[in-house]
């Protein structure tokens, strides 16, 4: 399966799978890792990269707090939030070990990630 970028070409619908540290991380970009990740948290990164915001691209997010859980996410200013103030601070997610859920990221202006908090499981 693949989509296609903003210019018509094809690109990977491919799953990229991270384990996140306390080390800094780049999110890799969907256009050429593929649009679905999987990010088991083990730490808080020191830091986050986002990947170039490209408007008519997007990618979803799956979550698991992985080891003691209690881990936050530092998201780049490029990505701001449905619901949230001008700031565009992210939500409150779960964070006790074992949990999951998801995130959705679209580029429309081609200068940041609209985001959305999609659900959790129960």
């Amino acid at each position: 399966m693949s989509g296609f970028d903003n210019a018509g070409l094809p690109y990977p619908e491919k799953v990229d799978a991270q384990t996140l540290t306390t080390a800094a991380f780049a999110i890799a970009a969907p256009k050429t890792a593929g649009t679905i990740k999987k990010y088991t948290m083990t730490g808080t990164p020191a830091s986050v990269t986002g990947p170039p915001a490209v408007a008519g691209l997007s990618f979803d997010i799956w979550w698991l707090m992985g080891g003691a859980g209690s881990y936050t996410f530092p998201w780049p200013a490029a990505f701001r939030w449905f619901g949230a103030s001008s700031a565009g601070t992210a939500p409150s997610f779960p964070t006790a070990a074992g949990s999951v859920f998801v995130t959705s990221h679209v580029c429309v202006d081609g200068t940041h990630w609209e985001s959305a908090y999609i659900g959790e499981s129960v």
